[in-house]
C-alpha cells in the first residue's frame, strides 16, 4: 500500500487528531504505576482528509452498495466506496489493482450558547471503541468540550447528549496550534465523506497502470 502521506492534499479545515486507544486499567495501590487517567484517553482515531492510493487484491466487492474490500501488499483489508465514475463490472475477487482514493474531513467548532449542528450519525463512545477507529462510511460525530489542558496538549470531550467522559491527546504540531480554538463548553462536530475510490485499474503481466 502506498503510504498515504505521500498525497499531503489534506482538505481538513481543523484536525485535531482522534484514536481508538483506552489506557488499561491501574490499580492505584501498584506503587511502581503511574497515575491512572481520569478518563479513556484517545488520540489518532479519526483520519486526515486528502487523497491516497492502495495497491492490492479485491478481496470482496458488494455491487449494491458498490463496497470494495482490497487487501493491500501489508495484508491489511481496506473497504471504500467506488465512486460513479469507477467501474466494476470489469474486476473480480482475487484481481490486482490499483486504486485512487479521496476523503473530506472538516472540524466545526461552535460556540458554548448554541447547539451542536444536527445529524450524528456516530457518538463519541462509539468511535473510542471501534476496532480501526473511523469506518469508510459516511460518519458525524459531535461532542462537547469540558476541560483542556494546553500544556499537555490534551482537552476532555463528553458526547452531545452525553455518556462518558473521553480525553483526546492531540499530537500533530499544526493540529496543537489548532486547540487555541477552543474552550470550555465549546461544541466540536467533524464530519467526514465517505472513503471513496475516484478511479481504480486492473494490474496485468508487467504491474498496475
Amino acid at each position: 500500500m502506498r503510504n498515504p502521506a505521500r498525497h499531503p492534499r489534506t482538505v481538513a479545515l481543523m484536525a485535531l487528531g482522534i484514536v481508538a486507544f483506552l489506557v488499561p486499567a491501574m490499580s492505584p495501590r501498584d506503587a511502581t504505576a503511574q497515575e491512572q487517567p481520569a478518563h479513556p484517553q484517545m488520540s489518532n482515531v479519526i483520519p486526515a482528509g486528502g487523497t491516497g492510493a492502495i495497491e492490492g487484491k479485491i478481496q470482496a466487492i458488494d455491487p449494491t452498495t458498490r463496497l470494495v474490500t482490497i487487501v493491500a501488499k501489508s495484508g491489511q483489508p481496506i473497504a471504500l466506496f467506488a465512486g460513479p465514475s469507477v467501474r466494476l463490472d470489469n474486476v473480480e475477487p482475487g484481481d490486482k489493482v490499483d486504486a485512487q482514493y479521496t476523503r473530506d474531513v472538516v472540524f466545526v467548532v461552535t460556540q458554548a450558547s448554541k447547539a451542536v449542528p444536527q445529524g450524528a450519525t456516530q457518538t463519541v463512545g462509539q468511535m473510542a471503541h471501534t476496532p480501526g477507529g473511523i469506518g469508510p462510511e459516511a460518519t458525524q460525530i459531535s461532542g462537547r468540550v469540558m476541560k483542556i489542558d494546553m500544556d499537555a496538549h490534551t482537552f476532555d470531550v463528553v458526547d452531545a447528549t452525553g455518556g462518558g467522559v473521553y480525553t483526546v491527546q492531540v499530537t500533530d504540531p499544526a493540529r496543537i496550534k489548532m486547540m487555541s480554538d477552543l474552550h470550555v463548553g465549546a461544541g466540536v462536530t467533524v464530519s467526514l465523506t465517505p472513503l471513496t475510490i475516484t478511479s481504480m485499474v486492473k494490474c496485468g503481466w508487467f504491474g498496475c497502470g
